[in-house]
This record gives structure tokens, C-alpha cells and sequence, in this order.
């Protein structure tokens, strides 16, 4: 579908929405937002000619396969508007590898998410791996956002955050958290 025609069905969505205000409606709405979204961005299986289903094999091979077709060293006797042309090409094919080879990045490019946001989840929620240094703003982010129960449905969660800059003592476990 051209991008002109999920403009056209957000427009379409937002009109039936204001008229019903429906939770089905609001998803629809989302739904065409989404992939209107989607649709101004680059392919990146298209950049790498494979198949949205190609597996982790068949996307290293296509890009070993376009990252040598447009290696700036193979237009070196090209004019410099080729040569320019081949360099974008490159990168925009290393791009598409680093975002499909990670099986995280690639689950969030197909889901639609900003990959730009990589340390947000769906509900803007601050997600962190265990080891990582929050900063005191973070930590304060995830305080806020997480309910103190639910830290403790995650394991070590309160472990993984005492090595933040910001001090705060759990009140359910009593783990001083930044310490």
C-alpha cells in the first residue's frame, strides 16, 4: 500500500472515531497509524532483497552479497556522484544488517516500534538488563513507573538497581537501592 493510502485511512479512522468514540475504533485507528508509520521508513528487507521470513543465515548472505555490490572500493574509478551514490548504498545496507541481525532490533522494527527508543518498552516503562548503571533521573523514572510489588515479580530487580547514583531504601525488601 502507497503511504498516500494509510494517510488517507488515518484520516478516514479519525473521522469514524471522533463521530464513535469506541474502543474498537481507537484500534483501528492506532492500528492504520502504525502502519502508516511503518510505511514512511526505510525496508530494510527490501535494502537487503530478502524475504521478511529470511532466516539468520539468509540475511548475512544477502548482506556479504550487497556489501561487496556496493563497497566503495569497487567504484573507485567511478565518477564522484556513482561513487557518492555507492557509499550511501553501503552504509544503507549495513544499517539494515545491524537492525536484522539483532533479534531484538529486528523484533522491534517489525512490530512497528522506534528503534531509536531501544531502552523503552510498549508502555514507556524504562527496561534494564541486570548490571546496568542507571542514571539518578532513571532510577527515578523506573521508581515512578514500576509499582514497588511488581519488582519483586522480576528477579534481582532491586539487586540490579543498587548500583544506581540515587539512594532509596525498598519498602518491601529494604534493599538500599543506589548504596
Amino acid at each position: 500500500m502507497d503511504t498516500e493510502q494509510y494517510e488517507e485511512a488515518v484520516r478516514d479512522y479519525e473521522k469514524v472515531y471522533q463521530t464513535e468514540k469506541t474502543k474498537e475504533h481507537k484500534q483501528l485507528l492506532k492500528n492504520a497509524q502504525l502502519e502508516l508509520k511503518k510505511s514512511k521508513r526505510k525496508d530494510y528487507y527490501k535494502i537487503l532483497g530478502v524475504d521478511k521470513n529470511a532466516s539468520e543465515d539468509e540475511i548475512k548472505k544477502a548482506y556479504r552479497k550487497r556489501a561487496l555490490m556496493h563497497h566503495p572500493d569497487r567504484h573507485s574509478g567511478a565518477s564522484a556522484e556513482v561513487q557518492k551514490e555507492e557509499e550511501k548504498k553501503f552504509k544503507e545496507v549495513g544499517e539494515a544488517f545491524t537492525i536484522l541481525s539483532d533479534p531484538k532490533k529486528k523484533t522491534r522494527y517489525d512490530s512497528g516500534q522506534d528503534l531509536d527508543e531501544e531502552g523503552m518498552n510498549m508502555g514507556g516503562e524504562l527496561v534494564t538488563q541486570p548490571g546496568v548503571n542507571l542514571t539518578a533521573v532513571e532510577l527515578g523514572i523506573l521508581l515512578k513507573t514500576l509499582q514497588r510489588e511488581s519488582l519483586h515479580d522480576q528477579p534481582a530487580t532491586c539487586s540490579d538497581l543498587s548500583s544506581a547514583h540515587l539512594k532509596e531504601t525498598c519498602d518491601v525488601c529494604g534493599t538500599v537501592l543506589g548504596a
